[in-house]
């Protein structure tokens, strides 16, 4: 009804509502965008804080670092130090160790030639030591010469060294084998009252009653070391014996003094021992402490003092003969006489 007129009239409202339109979608955008931008505002804070809080602990983390360098780098120069020391000591030890070398080098060379002394002087000794196996077999051969060593019971000839042949009498039956029977009392038969002279060189039967003599005893015990075995019977056929480990007779110059016994064992008690570092006596030769003459009062050559614990050589007296009657005697065993006696040694190391 309106035509044109309204036409008119009415688009100018279209046009501004189409445009009211417009701008409302404008600001409906522009909110969206705002609302968007706010979001974005919102998380770039947080991001700022997140941030702000990563910066901190980087920068944190940097003091750390700078602190951690700063005591790296004292110990690195301290390293550094230590091992400019240990360069210097290892360079003056390698100096040692080279001078070491050097010395050791030398010391090789005294070694070698060291060692080839000493093979030499062990080349030197094995000759030695078989000169010496052979003086010794020698010396053993002339020991067992001088000795009644391995020999049966009899008479025989034997050497000692530094004198001359001589006879003894060897007994291999009453104390085991190797004696050498040096005095032998049987049944009266040898006078036994002798001079100086006659005990030196000795008398008697060597199959029988005999004295072997003075200076072949001293030579005997001081050739090698010996034992003395005494034997006793008295005239009711009972036995004793005295041995002593050590036995040694002195030469004339000491007057054959009764020098050593050693250790005394047996059963007929040591009456020997008190004569011990006495001199001979004979009847002629008057070598004891007592006032008169032991040897011609017992009419005997013996090792008395003043006068005797024991005499061998005594008269031979009848059974039952007492003190003061000269006889065969071993007191400390019984103070009769006795019926007979035998004196033996024996190399104590062959």
């Amino acid at each position: 009804m309106c035509g044109a007129y309204c036409y008119k009239v009415v688009k100018p409202l279209l046009n501004f509502l189409e445009l009211l339109r417009s701008k409302d979608e404008q600001l409906a955008e522009l909110q969206t965008k705002i609302s968007e931008q706010q979001a974005s505002i919102v998380s770039l804070k947080e991001s700022f804080i997140h941030t702000e809080a990563q910066l901190k602990q980087q920068i944190e983390l940097a003091d750390d670092l700078k602190k951690n360098k700063l005591i790296q780098d004292e110990l690195l120069k301290s390293q550094e130090k230590k091992l400019a020391e240990n360069a210097a000591e290892i360079s003056k030890m390698q100096s040692e160790v080279k001078s070491k070398d050097s010395q050791l080098n030398e010391k090789d060379k005294e070694i070698t030639h060291l060692q080839s002394q000493v093979k030499d002087k062990d080349n030197k000794l094995s000759l030695n030591g078989n000169k010496i196996k052979e003086c010794e077999s020698k010396s053993q051969e002339i020991l067992k010469d001088a000795s009644c060593f391995d020999k049966a019971t009899n008479v025989y000839t034997i050497k000692v060294p530094d004198s001359k042949t001589f006879s003894v009498s060897c007994d291999s039956q009453l104390a085991g084998t190797g004696w050498t029977v040096i005095q032998r009392r049987i049944n009266g038969s040898v006078n036994f009252n002798r001079n100086w002279e006659e005990y030196k060189a000795g008398f008697g039967d060597l199959r029988g009653e005999f004295f072997i003599g003075l200076e072949k005893l001293h030579l005997l015990t001081q050739s090698q070391p010996h034992e003395l075995y005494i034997y006793l019977e008295d005239f009711d056929n009972e036995t004793r014996y005295a041995q002593y480990n050590h036995f040694v007779v002195g030469s004339e110059a000491e007057s054959y003094s009764l020098k050593e016994l050693g250790e005394y064992s047996g059963d007929a008690k040591d009456a020997l021992r008190p004569h011990i570092n006495m001199k001979f006596s004979t009847p002629d030769r008057d070598n004891d402490w007592f006032f008169g003459s032991c040897a011609k009062t017992f009419e005997s050559g013996w090792w008395y003092l003043n006068c005797y614990y024991c005499n061998l050589n005594g008269p031979h007296a009848s059974k039952g003969a007492d003190s003061p009657t000269p006889r065969i005697s071993w007191n400390k065993w019984k103070r009769q006489a006795l019926k007979s006696t035998q004196m033996m040694i024996r190399p104590k190391h062959l």
